[in-house]
C-alpha cells in the first residue's frame, strides 16, 4: 500500500490561544477582545510535529516526526465548575492526515535519532520552518 489518509487524536491539558487561532484559522479578535468562530474562519492545512522517546541499548534517544499536511477538526471543549476546588479540564483534538502537494506526495518525515530532547526539538522546529 499507498498511504491515503489517517487521523490524529490527542489530548492536551490546555491549548494556548495563539495555537488555537493558528490551527483553527480564526480571525483577529474584535475590538471588544472576543474572537468569533464564524464565516471568517478559514481552517488551514498545517504541518504537525512530535518527538518520540525510545530506549536503545540502554540509552535514551529522541526521534522527531513531522506529518506534512494535516487539517484540524473543531476542538472539543468542556468545562466543569465546583465550589472551592479547581477542576482542570483537558481538550481533545483531532485532525486528518493528508498527502502533501509536493512532487512525491509526502505525508510523513522521520528525523535522525538524537541524544537529547532539545536536539530533537531543534530539528523539528527547523523542519516545520519555525526557525531561521
Amino acid at each position: 500500500g499507498t498511504f491515503t489518509g489517517g487521523q490524529i487524536a490527542l489530548t492536551v491539558d490546555g491549548l494556548k490561544p495563539d495555537a488555537e487561532k493558528l490551527i483553527m484559522g480564526l480571525p483577529t479578535a474584535g475590538t471588544d477582545g472576543w474572537t468569533a468562530y464564524d464565516d471568517d474562519q478559514a481552517v488551514p492545512y498545517v504541518g504537525f510535529g512530535f518527538i518520540a522517546r525510545y530506549m536503545e541499548d540502554g540509552a535514551t534517544t529522541y526521534v522527531p516526526y513531522v506529518l506534512a499536511k494535516c487539517v484540524f477538526n473543531e476542538i472539543e471543549t468542556s468545562a466543569a465548575t465546583s465550589e472551592d476546588n479547581v477542576n482542570f479540564q483537558t481538550q481533545s483534538l483531532s485532525a486528518q492526515i493528508l498527502r502533501a502537494e509536493d512532487t512525491k506526495h509526502s505525508w510523513k518525515f522521520v528525523g535522525a535519532a538524537v541524544s537529547t530532547e532539545a536536539l530533537a526539538e531543534t530539528a523539528l522546529r527547523k523542519k516545520l520552518g519555525l526557525t531561521a
